[in-house]
């Protein structure tokens, strides 16, 4: 990179980095102002508690000056430049940690505020990271987002210094011209030293070494001293505002770049409702519609909102695609309040006073049901479901495929014939029905009452589809994640049936050397390593709290079962099946629901090649930690 900074002229602020790959300007055009006085930057405090490590942050290290700063980048590249975004990544290890900084900045109305996209490998102990915003704003308060609120606070002091917040923290300039807003992402915790500079927390990794050594010797404290090691990813923004945050409507701003819309690709339809369609519309951009759910009875629909500007609003009008027939206001536990609401031309009234929350309740009349599939019979051969009544019989579920009811005598043993599992475990009956519908597609579920089957083991069986079928809808699990190809005709089609139980993704987790209990809440083991994060992308269809063995409910053994979409090519008459007794199609159902296709991935990119699983698996190492 040359000695000078680079410049990025992207509509409607000007960014500046400079060679130690730091941002050192924003120029807010629409404001007409440059938002920082220095560069903002990573800072490495020291982070060492006398007590209670996890929980604590001491002022006798807060106030004192960072000991370092993330400086020594390896390299700095524009890794993206196109119509909708343009990034610059910044590499750098400092402290013994890899930081991996992507600044981004968007097009259209997302590109008033710069992006700063996290990819952390932390191995930094007795340190306390925070990100250093030096802002022109300057004032002795800033206005903390409380999620149902907001709050004023001053700069830090020996009794408040490290403070939460949620969504955004603003530093108004006392002229009340404009001000600089720290969009937090998934980062809570922040300082103020003074009156022009925010610190974000961001890593939070103490030492014990200062802790009460009588306590050390119990462990008490030992395992934190790992406190936050591994893998993070997580972002936070900067952008400017005219006025305060109320005329900037920043918590706006906060939702856009915590919940950013999805892109889907649907069938050409002939709508009758013009080229948008919204689910509900509200008319008042100072009420957000924070929730909206089924009712807990089945009753109708709960819609969540709230005044966010912390000023009254009269006449806020709530509208729905569909008619809404009736409505009333409950609590925050679905209890009914008094009267009714009046609806008119199917929307309803309400008046907030500032921050208000309200829960509405509105029955809305059903849109007309579309199922665009049917069934295929299925052969089942297996039981995998036991009610609560019957659990002891599921630990002889392999007998029970194999009972011959009229002779009233067992047939031969076929081993791994019955359960799911092969050894006794089942789906919990009492939480499915006698559907599953999944969008548009429906699956039919077989009896589950006693010595009945209700599933169809693989074994390369050949199943008729009716003519014309293009598409075949699976409702299928496996004992494990299981690599297996059907057949359409000739046409080989491969799938990853998930396995139907285990859990669908997990976070970097941190291995302890011996046994650890369930419930510990302190440890004496030392860190052996970090498990690699990874996610199943299996599409979950239905799912049970629990699983079913003869003596007992399995609680947090969860249990699933995946859809699967299979396009069968032309002239294809039937689906032959692998041969793998362990996969279990429960129904089968054929026809085009119209899906949409996703224009990004739902599953986070969690990449597990054998270098990278080495790497975490060797994280820890004395000559490192100790």
């Amino acid at each position: 990179m040359s000695r000078r900074s680079r410049d990025f002229n992207f509509r409607p602020v000007l960014v500046k980095i400079d060679e130690n790959g730091d941002i050192a300007s924003v120029f807010d055009k629409q404001v007409n102002k440059e938002l920082f006085e220095k560069p903002a930057q990573l800072e490495f405090l020291e982070n060492f508690p006398t007590i209670k490590p996890a929980w604590r942050i001491y002022w006798k290290d807060i106030q004192q000056p960072a000991r370092s700063v993330a400086a020594n980048p390896v390299h700095i590249r524009v890794v993206e430049n196109g119509p909708l975004r343009i990034a610059v990544e910044v590499l750098r290890y400092n402290e013994g940690s890899k930081m991996v900084q992507r600044i981004q900045l968007y097009a259209g109305n997302d590109g008033n505020r710069v992006e700063v996209d996290n990819h952390f490998d932390w191995r930094s102990r007795g340190t306390l990271l925070k990100a250093a915003f030096h802002l022109t704003s300057s004032n002795p308060e800033a206005t903390y987002n409380l999620g149902l609120g907001t709050i004023q606070r001053g700069n830090s002091h020996e009794k408040q210094y490290e403070v939460s917040a949620h969504e955004w923290i603003d530093l108004t300039d006392q002229s009340g011209t404009y001000g600089a807003l720290i969009l937090t992402g998934y980062k809570y915790g922040s300082d103020k030293p003074d009156d022009n500079t925010l610190r974000l927390t961001l890593m939070h990794s103490p030492d014990t070494a200062e802790c009460d050594d009588e306590m050390l010797d119990w462990g008490v404290f030992r395992e934190m001293r790992w406190q936050d090691w591994g893998r993070y990813e997580f972002k936070y923004a900067i952008t400017g505002h005219r006025g305060d945050w109320r005329d900037g409507q920043i918590y706006s701003e906060a939702l856009r770049f915590e919940q950013r819309p999805a892109a889907f690709v649907i069938p050409r339809y002939k709508g009758q409702n013009g080229p948008s369609y919204s689910l509900l519309n509200i008319n008042n951009p100072h009420v957000n519609i924070q929730a909206v759910k089924m009712a807990e009875n089945g009753s109708g629909v709960v819609v969540r909102l709230q005044e966010l500007s912390g000023q009254p609003a009269d006449h806020v009008k709530l509208t729905a695609a569909l008619p809404i027939r009736a409505a009333e206001e409950l609590d925050g536990t679905e209890r009914p309040l008094g009267e009714k609401l009046k609806v008119q031309n199917s929307s309803l009234s309400m008046d907030f006073s500032p921050y208000e929350l309200k829960t509405v309740l509105l029955d809305i009349k059903p849109p007309e049901t579309m199922t665009c599939t049917k069934p295929v019979h299925l052969e089942y051969d297996t039981d995998v479901f036991t009610y609560n009544t019957n659990r002891e019989d599921g630990h002889n579920r392999e007998r029970y495929n194999n009972f011959d009811p009229d002779r009233k005598r067992k047939k031969k043993y076929i081993p791994g014939s019955g359960s799911f599992d092969g050894r006794g475990e089942t789906y919990p009956a009492e939480m499915i029905g006698n559907t599953v519908q999944l969008g548009n597609v429906s699956f039919n579920i077989g009896p589950r009452e006693d010595y009945t089957h209700n599933a169809l083991s693989c074994r390369g069986q050949k199943i008729s589809l009716p003519e014309g079928a293009t598409v075949v809808h699976l409702l299928a699990a496996a004992k494990k994640d299981m690599d297996v190809i059907f057949h359409a005709g000739d046409t080989p089609i491969p799938l990853t049936i998930g396995g139907w139980s285990g859990y669908i993704g997990l976070w970097d987790n941190r291995v302890f050397e011996g046994e650890v209990a369930e419930l510990s809440y302190s440890l004496q083991n030392d860190l052996v390593r970090i498990d690699p994060a990874y996610i199943r992308h299996q599409r979950v269809a239905w799912y049970a709290s629990h699983r079913h063995t003869h003596a007992a409910d399995t609680l947090y053994q969860y249990g699933y079962l995946f859809a699967y979409r299979l396009d069968i090519p032309e002239g294809a008459t039937y689906l032959t099946l692998p041969d793998s007794r362990f996969v279990r199609i429960l129904a089968m159902s054929v026809g085009d629901e119209d899906h949409a296709v996703a224009l990004q991935s739902p599953f986070e990119h969690l990449h597990r090649d054998e270098a990278f699983a080495t790497r975490f698996a060797n994280l820890y190492t004395p000559e490192v930690n100790d």
